[in-house]
């Protein structure tokens, strides 16, 4: 998916859509936020964003490699729709509700061999296994607070499955180890800060660079707490 992002006046914005015809979604956001978020100082600046939301690459959208795009899509996880007699199964894919779906396809599978169903069924599985990796990677790098998203997504996308008791068994261990608590509640509050940023009033703004800075105290040393320190100074400044 491409998305364009730009803080242009919006006549400007109407009459470059015009000429050029993008084939792609145009977000006009106002002001220097998103510049100060990314840390653009050139323009046009074009970002890669990996499956696992992690920026691969950055620079010059003339100097973006296909084979690098063509890098990041296979690491992407696609879940197929089955045939459409199974309507049902179908809805849980739609609406992301994979264990749902992974369950009711198991007990079709029970009958007898269907190919398109077990290519679904794999494909499900093998993207609870890149969460779950997703997971142990950020963790390996100190990083719980991020390690918490994908486990909390498998939690709620993955129920039924093994995989949905397996992340919930690793955040409760989590959640009991001193150490790692401290990135977790730091993940929770700034969840909290987040939706004052969110806001965008200057009240709001100003209570959420007080939260990230209260968050980049609590976590010192974490990864979290750089984050939060990085978001209070682009909000301050």
């Amino acid at each position: 998916m491409i998305v364009g992002v730009t803080n242009e006046q919006d006549a400007l914005v109407k009459k470059w859509i015009a000429d050029k015809k993008p084939k792609y979604a145009i977000d006009d956001v106002a002001g220097d936020d998103a510049d100060k978020a990314y840390g653009i100082k050139g323009f046009p600046h074009s970002y890669l964003v990996g499956a696992d939301g992690n920026v691969i690459w950055s620079g010059h959208p003339g100097n973006l490699s296909e084979d690098a795009i063509e890098q990041a899509l296979e690491k992407c996880s696609f879940v197929p729709a089955v045939p459409a007699q199974w309507k049902a199964i179908n809805a849980s894919i739609t609406a992301k509700e994979y264990g749902k779906a992974w369950v009711a396809i198991g007990k079709e599978l029970a009958k007898g061999e269907n190919e398109p169903l077990a290519k679904t069924k794999d494909a499900i599985e093998k993207l609870a296994k890149e969460k779950a990796d997703s997971a142990d990677a950020l963790a390996q790098s100190n990083d719980y607070a991020a390690a918490m998203g994908p486990l909390d997504e498998s939690t709620r996308i993955f129920k039924g499955m093994p995989a949905a008791d397996d992340a919930a068994k690793k955040l409760k261990e989590w959640r009991a180890d001193k150490e790692i608590k401290v990135q977790l509640s730091a993940a929770d509050d700034w969840k909290k800060a987040e939706a004052l940023e969110k806001a965008g009033d200057p009240a709001s703004r100003k209570k959420a660079a007080q939260s990230y800075g209260e968050i980049a105290k609590k976590a010192k040393g974490t990864p979290i707490g750089d984050r939060a320190q990085a978001a209070a100074d682009r909000l301050k400044g």
